[in-house]
């Protein structure tokens, strides 16, 4: 029993400590709207960086987020500055497809016409500015 105590008391202070460091903003994406909707993001050297590539990989790995719903990522602010400094891939692109959208077209539709219901471009200062939480949809009042 009272190795149990011990343990218990240990594991109470290691997560009292760990509660001390904040954890990095990771890249979310909220859902403020009455639709599902899919996202997905890339980096890109600069807001024209979008070549044929895209065309191949627009899509391939969505992400789902239910009506009022969140998605939160293990994309860090630490990863994205790697990305930059390494690659000079220093924008983030965030593309958001409605339901509707995915069943009237489909994803062959979607890829080859680069179809998509919002694009959001990013630099880093303004994903700090936001605390890398995406809004959408997004209203500037």
């Amino acid at each position: 029993m009272k190795t149990l105590v011990k343990i218990f008391f240990v594991l109470v202070i290691c997560s009292g400590i760990s509660a001390c460091y904040p954890l990095p903003p990771f890249l979310t994406v909220q859902n403020n709207s009455s639709d599902t909707i899919y996202w997905e993001f890339y980096p890109c050297e600069d807001t024209l960086g979008f070549t044929d590539m895209y065309k191949y990989t627009l899509f391939k790995g969505l992400y789902k987020i239910e009506p009022y719903g969140r998605d939160v990522t293990e994309f860090t602010r630490d990863d994205f500055g790697y990305m930059c400094n390494e690659f000079g891939r220093c924008h983030i692109a965030i593309f958001i497809l409605k339901q509707l959208t995915l069943e009237k077209y489909g994803l062959d539709s979607i890829r080859a016409n680069r179809i998509y219901d919002k694009r959001y471009i990013y630099d880093m200062e303004g994903l700090d500015k936001m605390n890398y939480i995406i809004i959408y949809p997004y209203d500037r009042k």
